[in-house]
C-alpha cells in the first residue's frame, strides 16, 4: 500500500456534506425543530446538528446521514411507544449516530453501509418483549462500528458485522414478577456474526431465588448461536451472579446445540464466572497475543489519534484511511475496513511495553469536515504471520 501525505487523503474526501441544525426550542440558526422532521427533507449523506431537548423517534430509511449531539449537548431520543431506527443503506452510504440518548430501542436492519455509533447512551426503564432481543439491535448490516456505547438492557447482533471499542454492554437482572417472572438476560447476544470486543465491558444479568423451588437463572456475559469472536485489549465478559441461583460460563450459548464457534482472545482478556467452565463446548478458544488498534475521535481544528499497543516485539505498520467495504486479502488473517485507494502509512514501528505504537490525523479548522470518519487499522507481521487488527474508526465532532 502506498504511502503518501494525509493531506491528500483528505484531498480524496468526497463532497463535503451539507449541514443542518436541529433545535427542539427554535433557537437562532436552527433549520428544523425535530430530528424526524429533517431526515424527509435534507439529502443524502447532510450532516444534522442536534441541540440540547428531548426528541420524538426518528427512523431513516435508504438514506445516509450524521446525527451527532451538538458539543456539550444532552439530547434525548424518547420513546412515544415506537423505537429509532436505520434501515436500508446502501454500500455507499455511510450513517453516523454520536451523542444522543434512547428511552428505547435503537435498531439497526439491513445496512449496507457503514454506520458508526459514539457516546451513544441506552437509557433504561423501557424494555420491549424479550428482555434479550436487546435495546439496542443490530440486524443484516456489513459494517458496524461502536465506541463509548453504554446498554443497560442487552445488545443484539445478527447476521452483521460489528466492532465494539470501550464499550459497556449489561444485561438485566432477573426479575420475580409474579405473571412474568424473568431470568438474567446476557450483556450481548450474538447470532451468526462477526464480532470483535476492544477494551470493552461485557456483563451477564444476575440471578434470582425468591423461594427455593423457582429459581431464576442468572445469564452469561455473552451467548451466541454460531459466529466468530475477537475479544482484544482489557475486555471483560462477565457471567451474572448467582445469587441463589446455579452458575452459568462467561460465553454461553442458549439452545441445545449450536455449530463451532471461533474465539480468538488476547492474554489480558479476563473472562469471569464461578461456573467451573469459562466458556460453554462449542466456543473454540484460542489465546494468544492479538494486534489492536484503539482510536480517539476529535473536533475539527485538533488531531485524531490511534494506538496500537502490540503485540510487544512484533513488527507493526499503522494504516490510516476513509472507511472501506470488508476486504479479505489473501495471506492476511482478518478482513481490513479500509478503502484500498485513499489510505496511508500512518506509523512503522515494533510496539514495547509502555511504548505502543501512534498515528496522527490533524484535521483542517473547517466546520466542513464536521462528520468525516477517519478509520485506522493495524498490520501485523509475528509468528502467525501476517494478521490484520480490529478496525478503529474516528470521527471528527
Amino acid at each position: 500500500m502506498p504511502r503518501f501525505p494525509l493531506s491528500a487523503l483528505l484531498l480524496a474526501c468526497p463532497a463535503f456534506a451539507q449541514t443542518y441544525v436541529v433545535d427542539v426550542n427554535v433557537g437562532p440558526g436552527s433549520d428544523f425543530q425535530q430530528i424526524r422532521g429533517a431526515i424527509p427533507q435534507v439529502p443524502d449523506g447532510a450532516t444534522l446538528v442536534v441541540r440540547s431537548g428531548v426528541y420524538a423517534p426518528f427512523h431513516v430509511v435508504g438514506k445516509g446521514l450524521t446525527i451527532m449531539a451538538e458539543p456539550g449537548a444532552t439530547v434525548i431520543v424518547t420513546w412515544l411507544s415506537d423505537r429509532s431506527s436505520v434501515e436500508g443503506t446502501s454500500a455507499a452510504q455511510r450513517t453516523v449516530v454520536r451523542g444522543l440518548q434512547f428511552e428505547r430501542q435503537f435498531v439497526l436492519a439491513n445496512c449496507a453501509g457503514p454506520v458508526m455509533l459514539e457516546d451513544v447512551t441506552m437509557l433504561p426503564g423501557q424494555v420491549i418483549g424479550n428482555a434479550a432481543w436487546g435495546q439496542l439491535q443490530v440486524y443484516r448490516c456489513d459494517q458496524v462500528f461502536a465506541r463509548s456505547v453504554r446498554n443497560d438492557a442487552t445488545t443484539s447482533v445478527s447476521a452483521s458485522q460489528a466492532v465494539f471499542e470501550d464499550c459497556i454492554l449489561n444485561g438485566l437482572d432477573a426479575y420475580a414478577d409474579p405473571v412474568n417472572p424473568r431470568p438474567g438476560a446476557p450483556g450481548l447476544a450474538v447470532d451468526y456474526s462477526v464480532v470483535a470486543l476492544v477494551d470493552s465491558n461485557i456483563r451477564g444479568g444476575a440471578g434470582l431465588a425468591p423461594t427455593p423451588n423457582q429459581p431464576l437463572a442468572p445469564s452469561p456475559g455473552l451467548i451466541a448461536s454460531g459466529g466468530e469472536f475477537r475479544l482484544l485489549g482489557a475486555s471483560v465478559v462477565s457471567a451474572g451472579a448467582a445469587n441463589g441461583a446455579a452458575t452459568v460460563p462467561a460465553l454461553g450459548q442458549p439452545n441445545t446445540w449450536a455449530p463451532p464457534m471461533p474465539v480468538l482472545a488476547d492474554p489480558q482478556v479476563q473472562l469471569v464466572t464461578a461456573h467451573p467452565s469459562v466458556a460453554d463446548p462449542e466456543f473454540q478458544l484460542t489465546v494468544r497475543p492479538l494486534p489492536h488498534v484503539t482510536g480517539q475521535s476529535a473536533v475539527i481544528g485538533s488531531t485524531l489519534t490511534a494506538t496500537t499497543p502490540g503485540p510487544i516485539g512484533q513488527f507493526v505498520i499503522l494504516v490510516v484511511g476513509l472507511p472501506g467495504a470488508p476486504i479479505v486479502l489473501p495471506g492476511i488473517d482478518n478482513a481490513f475496513w479500509l478503502d484500498p485507494v485513499v489510505s496511508a502509512w500512518a506509523a512503522v514501528g515494533v510496539p514495547q511495553t509502555g511504548a505502543p505504537l501512534t498515528g496522527s490525523a490533524t484535521i483542517p479548522n473547517s466546520p466542513s469536515f464536521r462528520g468525516l470518519i477517519v478509520g485506522w487499522q493495524s498490520l501485523t507481521q509475528g509468528p502467525n504471520g501476517l494478521e490484520a487488527s480490529n478496525p478503529s474508526w474516528t470521527l471528527v465532532q
